[in-house]
Formats: structure tokens, C-alpha cells, sequence
């Protein structure tokens, strides 16, 4: 009996070191973090956000080209029953300029490309995109007469 309250001790004791140590990284941590912080730098906590939040791409779509592919600079984790937002635009387009969209989905685990149409400035749509982890992308045909027209997309 005497040797089982001497393991509980034991136990009890490593618990209480091992709690002491866990506080004293996680207030570590804290500092470090709030020292990291936009309001600690003085940088503004909108734009630190905004940096966050941002997922998009650009890219031109020569004429003849084919399908040209825009990824988006970040991926993104979704969930049974998630639909992926695309919304983008022909940033020099106008006269002559026509261009064909498609985005990526999933149905299930299969990659599968949905047609936005065509347009000469915005397009904008929801895709499923299921319980993936990937990169939102774009595939652009350039269908009109203009040489080199820049499409950029959020997601």
C-alpha cells in the first residue's frame, strides 16, 4: 500500500511540473503573439485582416492561346455541402473582347470544371466544392478580338 501512495505522489507532482511548464510556454506564446501584433507594430488591423482574407489571381489570356489556368494564391478547406464563390473581371476588356470561363469544383472526390459563360468584363458564380482541401482556379478562353486582355478573380 505504502508504495502506491508513493507512485500517486510521484504522478501528482510530474502533473503539477508539467502544468507549470505548459503555463508558462502558453504565456510565452501570448507575449510573442501580442509583440506580433498589427496594433503592437502600428500597422492598421484592417489591413492585417484584409491580408488574411484575401484569395484571388491574375493572369492574361493571349489570343490563341488556348485555355489558359489562373490559380488562386491560396487553397481552401471546405465541408459536405460547401459551394466555392468565384467573382472576377476583364480588368482592360471593352471593345473586341470576349472571353470564355470556367471554374474548378468537386462533386464528391472528382475535379470537375463548371462553365460560368462568356463574357467581355464580370462573371461570377457558386460551384460545389465539397469536403476538399485545394486551390480555387480559373480556365480562361479568350473567344474575341482583343490581343491580351488581363482577368483577375476572388474567391
Amino acid at each position: 500500500m505504502h508504495l502506491r501512495v508513493g507512485k500517486n505522489r510521484r504522478v501528482a507532482l510530474m502533473i503539477s511540473a508539467l502544468m507549470i511548464a505548459a503555463s508558462g510556454l502558453t504565456q510565452g506564446a501570448a507575449s510573442l503573439a501580442r509583440a506580433a501584433s498589427p496594433a503592437a507594430s502600428g500597422a492598421p488591423a484592417k489591413a492585417a485582416h484584409a491580408a488574411l482574407e484575401a484569395c484571388g489571381g491574375a493572369g492574361s489570356v493571349p489570343l490563341g492561346a488556348g485555355w489558359i489556368h489562373i490559380r488562386a494564391n491560396k487553397s481552401v478547406a471546405g465541408y459536405p455541402g460547401y459551394r466555392q464563390h468565384y467573382q472576377g473581371f476583364v480588368s482592360n476588356g471593352g471593345d473586341a473582347t470576349s472571353i470564355a470561363v470556367q471554374v474548378k469544383g468537386w462533386e464528391g472526390s472528382q475535379l470537375k470544371w463548371y462553365g460560368l459563360g462568356a463574357t467581355d468584363n464580370k462573371f461570377e458564380g457558386y460551384v460545389s466544392w465539397g469536403y476538399s482541401l485545394a486551390t480555387p482556379e480559373i480556365r480562361v478562353l479568350n473567344t474575341g478580338f482583343k490581343i491580351d486582355p488581363l482577368v483577375r478573380f476572388n474567391c
